[in-house]
């Protein structure tokens, strides 16, 4: 997990995280077709911290570019200050992610769906909602 994903909160914003075996989502808002998970389910951290996950769902990212990337099985963990994009799931369900000059590039079958920005040692999606 990225050491600077707790330090600033911003709802709208995700990072790209190659550590992380899921998408994480701080934010419920975001969030469609919703639905808790059972008591107890919890969520092992890079920093050793376990914490409670306490739902889960879609969440469908809107890029400038006006494409769209839909991210199921999205855990809610309120915890976060950071919302973070799963590098391998989006490898599963076809996309690229091609690093370019200081951004990442996300293809889907060759044709442009968004991009992110390198900052402050993260690569971040500023999507629009």
């Amino acid at each position: 997990m990225t050491p600077e994903v707790n330090l600033v909160s911003n709802p709208t914003e995700w990072i790209l995280d190659t550590e992380a075996t899921r998408h994480f989502c701080a934010n419920k808002d975001l969030m469609h077709d919703f639905e808790d998970v059972p008591d107890g389910e919890h969520v092992f951290m890079g920093n050793a911290a376990t914490v409670e996950v306490m739902g889960k769902g879609k969440v469908l990212l809107k890029f400038t570019s006006g494409e769209s990337l839909c991210l199921n099985n999205v855990l809610f963990v309120p915890f976060l200050h950071r919302n973070l994009v799963c590098s391998s799931l989006l490898d599963i369900a076809r996309f690229e992610v091609n690093p370019k000059a200081g951004k990442i590039i996300i293809l889907r079958n060759g044709v442009f769906v968004g991009n992110g920005y390198r900052s402050g040692g993260v690569v971040c999606f500023k999507c629009c909602l």
